[in-house]
């Protein structure tokens, strides 16, 4: 996996245009783009149907839009760039027609998907975290340096998911498929998936423990780890603290690997707003449940309950309210 934080050297792109992550997402790389449709009225030469394969050398709003490769391709002027429910689903939107992405490669699909989590606020129970996977939270924007490579400015630390270089998060995968192979029924993987992920990010006293802030424990912890680092990034496997944030990625992403469909969606808390909070679902035998990671590690709550409800609102300062629902 190639290091794709680097140091800031050109424009910063801003996150909450989805022109600014598609050339992101594209910009010096291999991708094949398919015509799919022409805007009525118009002609053009390409019919619909038509392959590009080769490297996008030109995507910015008002100029068209250049592969180069076998088929050379020069569209009219690019006016929009849209990404829509999953990573694979990125169109060009020219003047005179449309273009899909239909095939990007491995390197692509990694920041495709942070940047949709990025973009949306979640993953939905196909969209798996990757290896090369990266979250900086709100307020991140990218650029592209010189030689084409990914940049990321964000006002927090940039979580980064990839066992093949965090030796602690391939650890805890392989923990996880040990402790959970040999599990057939998908609600007790699930219920044993979340007891572990909590306990190994500092477990759960501090929930009904006011003077414990899980908060202040992650936070210098992050702090000390990056002050013995020459990286701009934190491997998410080196934490032994973690918030509901923290708690989420790793959930999700081992999930991913034991076969346990979940999502993750984030926000942040009305109480500390600087502090992100996330959640996972997962869907067993066709019903959603809530897994709890902080309060009562392993519970399940149906959606839309009571339980549920407060789970999702609840900030790591609040929590106590939920003794009364989990007991």
């Amino acid at each position: 996996t190639t290091n794709i934080i680097s140091k800031m050297t050109t424009r910063s792109l801003n996150l909450s245009s989805p022109t600014d992550l598609a050339t992101i997402i594209t910009y010096g790389r291999n991708c094949r783009l398919q015509k799919e449709s022409i805007r009525n009225g118009e002609n053009t030469r390409v019919t619909p149907g038509e392959i590009f394969e080769g490297k996008i050398k030109n995507l910015k709003l008002g100029t068209p839009v250049v592969i180069r490769g076998a088929r050379n391709l020069t569209s009219s002027s690019l006016q929009r760039v849209t990404i829509d429910n999953s990573p694979e689903d990125i169109r060009f939107h020219t003047k005179t027609s449309v273009y899909k992405i239909i095939d990007m490669d491995n390197e692509n699909t990694n920041h495709c998907t942070s940047l949709l989590y990025l973009q949306k606020g979640s993953l939905g129970l196909d969209q798996e975290i990757p290896d090369g996977f990266y979250d900086g939270g709100p307020q991140t924007t990218f650029q592209i340096d010189e030689d084409g490579h990914l940049s990321i400015k964000a006002p927090q630390e940039i979580i980064f998911l990839d066992q093949q270089v965090d030796e602690e998060l391939r650890r805890k995968t392989q923990q996880s498929i040990s402790l959970l192979k040999d599990i057939k029924d998908p609600r007790a993987k699930a219920k044993i998936l979340a007891m572990y992920v909590s306990s190994a990010l500092g477990g759960h006293q501090y929930a009904q423990r006011p003077e414990i802030s899980i908060i202040r424990l992650t936070r210098h912890e992050i702090t000390q780890i990056l002050k013995k680092s020459d990286d701009d990034y934190l491997p998410l496997g080196q934490l032994n603290h973690g918030t509901s944030y923290h708690r989420a990625l790793l959930f999700k992403y081992l999930a991913d690997r034991n076969n346990i469909y979940s999502t993750i969606t984030k926000s942040r808390t009305k109480a500390q707003p600087d502090n992100q909070h996330a959640w996972n679902i997962v869907m067993i035998d066709e019903k959603f449940y809530f897994v709890d990671l902080i309060h009562s590690p392993g519970s399940l709550y149906e959606d839309y309950s009571p339980k549920a409800g407060a789970y999702k609102n609840a900030c790591h300062t609040t929590l106590n309210h939920l003794h009364n629902f989990v007991e």
